[in-house]
């Protein structure tokens, strides 16, 4: 408010505290907040030309995609337009690389391809035309005459905190929570996983969230976990979500567990029959278990996973064809009060599913015969569920 003031002096008169400005040509300009999610509802049925967010990555998607539903014409001639600026980090640090193409942001720079608009899918899955200004600390001439020791400041902070808000890097950022997730070491090319290495899957049930199925599988002498295929989609019933796992999963493939999300066994009223998301997957055909659903201890797991194993590869290897859950995962943020455990955001299904997946590793084991070690006798029960 205190750069309004400058700025507007003379061309506009100064309302409640600062709050608001009116123009002589009468326009008003509003500085309002939306704090947390159900503010959005304070501007229902408001209308404006122009909607400036700063820091746009603070708030969640949900909230950005309801205000600029606010975004409407006021007076005709007028063409309504958003601005969301920020920085790199927090809770909306996805949705906002996403909407405006920063995976590639390098490699559009030199393109030039920042000169034009861009045409992307955003975080509803619907095609967007965006435009993305990069600006750097010599572009705000006046901060830069005003304290020229900013920069060398700023450079003493933390290396990550440092790199994102100094150069705009968008691939690191300060709370990021799998800061070691590394996309050249942990994610590989799709290979053929050994038939008798043990496999198994996860769900995270959605509807307007996507729902998430990660297939599993697990190398019994390094104890190196694989996650090799990934069905993500939105709008499907529990029994299309059950259909899809089904189809996709070829019967050479021995799954022997599903986990699934715990919120799957609330029950609910579907066409007159009280049941749960759970029991429609059981009764078409996929079998699931509630999943360890502590959220520290999952993240534990996972750093725990991509830290390396004694040959000096990581624990976790993921195909490249997961990528949602790829995308999502160098984008998470530490939780804002425990930072032991991570923040929910939009876009995290994947995550929540890939903890759910490590509920109990440990069960599918394996362990190296020891030299001299005696065969183990057959088991009959073995033989007879590979004939079935």
């Amino acid at each position: 408010m205190h750069a309004a003031h400058e700025v507007f002096v003379g061309c506009a008169d100064r309302r409640d505290a600062g709050r608001s400005w009116h123009f002589h040509n009468g326009s008003d300009f509003y500085f309002q907040h939306c704090e947390h999610e159900t503010d959005v509802y304070l501007y229902q049925s408001k209308q404006f030309d122009f909607i400036l967010l700063d820091e746009a990555t603070h708030f969640s998607w949900f909230q950005v995609d309801y205000l600029l539903t606010r975004n409407r014409a006021t007076v005709s001639g007028v063409r309504p337009f958003a601005v969301l600026s920020s920085n790199p980090g927090n809770i909306g640090h996805a949705w906002y690389m996403d909407l405006f193409d920063l995976e590639n942001l390098d490699r559009n720079i030199k393109k030039g391809l920042y000169a034009n608009v861009l045409h992307v899918r955003n975080a509803n899955n619907k095609w967007q035309d965006t435009f993305f200004i990069p600006a750097f600390l010599e572009d705000n001439k006046i901060g830069v005459e005003r304290d020229p020791e900013y920069e060398s400041r700023l450079l003493e902070r933390n290396p990550d905190t440092a790199q994102a808000l100094r150069y705009g890097d968008w691939s690191v950022f300060t709370g990021q929570a799998f800061r070691e997730f590394d996309v050249d070491r942990h994610v590989v090319k799709p290979w053929e996983l050994p038939g008798k290495w043990p496999r198994w899957r996860a769900v995270d049930w959605g509807w307007d969230h996507p729902f998430c199925c990660l297939f599993f599988c697990k190398d019994p002498l390094s104890g190196r976990v694989y996650v090799y295929r990934e069905l993500v989609q939105s709008g499907l019933t529990d029994e299309e979500q059950a259909h899809m796992i089904a189809e996709q999963t070829p019967y050479t493939e021995p799954i022997s567990i599903t986990w699934a999300d715990p919120a799957m066994w609330a029950s609910k009223n579907v066409h007159g029959t009280v049941m749960s998301s759970a029991q429609a997957y059981i009764d078409n055909g996929i079998f699931v278990m509630k999943a360890d659903n502590d959220r520290v201890n999952g993240a534990k797991k996972i750093h725990n996973l991509l830290a390396d194993r004694e040959d000096n590869l990581p624990g976790l290897l993921i195909f490249d064809n997961c990528r949602h859950l790829i995308n999502i995962l160098p984008k998470l943020s530490k939780a804002e009060y425990n930072t032991e455990d991570v923040q929910k955001q939009d876009g995290d299904d994947p995550y929540d599913c890939l903890r759910y997946g490590l509920s109990n590793v440990g069960m599918h084991g394996g362990r190296r015969k020891k030299e001299n070690e005696e065969p183990e006798a057959p088991n009959p029960w073995q033989a007879i569920s590979e004939l079935l």
